[in-house]
């Protein structure tokens, strides 16, 4: 009886230990992580990228959140409250802006073989900081499969001013970037020179800053 008093005791210590450990409710708080505010690739909101390449939802301690400008750089702490659809959820103890801050992905995504002859759809959005110009919409990108040094990608983009337009430009992935070239800059939507590459769980995140402060970012997520 006593042996199998022993056993219980055991079996409860087990189970609750294992509750403990549960990894999509990681009570520790993690400081001082640098983060971006990327559009959601679903078109409702923002997200956070972390340096990690994590996607982060913060679900409390940052006031109105969603309506912070993309490309907006925090240096947050912050607890794990789980994942929904890929999306790590966090609640935010404290946070401190960090525009000034060189924001890299690390480890560099390997993308090789992961966007070539796949199609994406999602969101893009950019604004100029002089002239205070945005522009926001969906978007579709196909990219052909690799032939070369350089290929081909084809576009859909459905501003949410304005007409549609589609075409058709090329593309050259580097080590940690993705250039685009032989595009036309006049709708202030297409993709022009290098972008800094994101790649997690079939999300795709491209960014750049122009000289004058612009910030063009895409984001995809594989269909």
């Amino acid at each position: 009886m006593k042996n199998l008093s022993y056993l219980l005791v055991c079996a409860v210590l087990i189970v609750a230990a294992c509750s403990d450990d549960d990894s999509n409710q990681n009570t520790a708080i993690k400081k001082n992580a640098l983060s971006m505010i990327v559009p959601n690739a679903n078109g409702s909101g923002n997200v956070l990228l972390l340096k990690d390449g994590t996607l982060a939802n913060p679900k409390s301690g940052i006031a109105d959140f969603n309506s912070r400008t993309a490309g907006g750089k925090l240096l947050l702490s912050y607890k794990s409250l789980g994942t929904t659809d890929g999306i790590l959820n966090i609640a935010v103890t404290s946070y401190a802006k960090a525009d000034d801050s060189t924001f890299t992905v690390d480890p560099v995504p390997n993308i090789d073989g992961e966007i070539y002859a796949k199609s994406f759809s999602g969101t893009y959005f950019a604004y100029d900081k002089d002239s205070t110009n945005a522009s926001t919409g969906s978007v579709q990108f196909s990219f052909e499969a690799q032939t070369g040094n350089s290929t081909t990608y084809h576009y859909d983009f459905t501003p949410e001013e304005g007409s549609a337009i589609s075409g058709a430009g090329k593309f050259v992935v580097n080590e940690n970037t993705i250039a685009f070239s032989n595009n036309e800059d006049d709708n202030f939507i297409l993709p022009v020179g290098d972008f800094e590459i994101s790649w997690s769980t079939d999300m795709l995140y491209l960014w750049k800053v122009g000289e004058n402060g612009e910030f063009f970012s895409y984001a995809l997520k594989r269909e």
